[in-house]
């Protein structure tokens, strides 16, 4: 009586872990922006989950759940992003602010003024983050602990991305679509010209300026090298909606809302999707 009564309760110790597990595990509803921390772990915004998936590289997790009402922290997560002692910061249009994250705890405002609608995040190596804000149509910069400061008027940003001499690559839906901000703001440049891409979403930059940009209406990701003109670098199938990327090592990594897709690209243009939804 007494093995049995233990074996029932083995039984029930593992049907426990494994109803846990399953618990943890998670689809993406509509992936839409993807940052990587220092040590390869992948955060995905989610906007319908509400909130912000995270990818160990086997599983899908919630790493936190945002409210269902509109205007509370995270309810409408647009965009990610990792500053320098590793924690993940959140931008939010239905909150309007962009809160630093931390699992399951209450999301902390990191701006003591309101950002209207924060679409991209770069943060330097210094703390200084730099918010793309659609509705103004400029460039927030929030010292460390500080108030925002308007750093650049700039046709409506939908993605940013700061390199490592601190200029500031800004992808718009207007003429010129890619321009690059000097480290103080004050002088810009065109590196696209024209309107090229028929809806550009967000875009990063390699180490020797290659310029990679998500367009949802094409299916793509575009290469700009430097000097030369933009070209589809990834189009077409599986590609749907691209909409968020990030770096990761040598490889990119881009979300897909409609896909319910991660994908891996790499630098020979190789793509490879993991799935964020159960089925697919």
């Amino acid at each position: 009586m007494l093995r049995s009564t233990a074996t029932w309760v083995s039984a029930a110790c593992l049907f426990a872990v494994g109803v846990a597990s399953v618990a943890r595990a998670a689809d993406a509803i509509y992936p839409i922006g993807v940052v990587t921390a220092k040590d390869g772990t992948v955060f995905i915004a989610d906007l319908n989950l509400p909130g912000i998936l995270k990818w160990d590289g086997e599983q899908v997790s919630v790493y936190y759940q945002a409210p269902k009402q509109f205007r509370k922290p995270l309810n409408r997560v647009r965009c990610l992003a990792i500053d320098p002692q590793g924690k993940l910061l959140a931008g939010c249009t239905a909150a309007r602010n962009v809160f630093r994250v931390e699992g399951d705890t209450e999301p902390s405002a990191i701006a003591s003024d309101p950002i209207e609608m924060p679409m991209s995040l770069a943060v330097s190596e210094s703390g200084e983050l730099y918010v793309a804000d659609l509705e103004l149509r400029c460039i927030w910069k929030i010292p460390a602990g500080g108030k925002p400061e308007k750093f650049a008027d700039v046709p409506p940003p939908r993605g940013i991305y700061l390199d490592k001499t601190n200029r500031l690559w800004v992808v718009s839906q207007n003429a010129d679509q890619v321009i690059r901000l000097s480290a103080d703001g004050k002088a810009r440049e065109p590196v696209v010209r024209g309107t090229p891409f028929a809806f550009p979403h967000n875009i990063v930059v390699d180490d020797q300026e290659n310029v990679f940009v998500t367009d949802g209406y094409e299916h793509a990701v575009w290469k700009i090298a430097p000097g030369k003109a933009p070209e589809k670098f990834v189009h077409g199938a599986p590609l749907d909606n691209p909409v968020g990327i990030a770096r990761r090592g040598d490889e990119l990594l881009v979300v897909d809302p409609r896909a319910k897709s991660l994908f891996r690209i790499r630098a020979d243009g190789t793509l490879t999707a993991v799935p964020l939804a159960q089925g697919k």
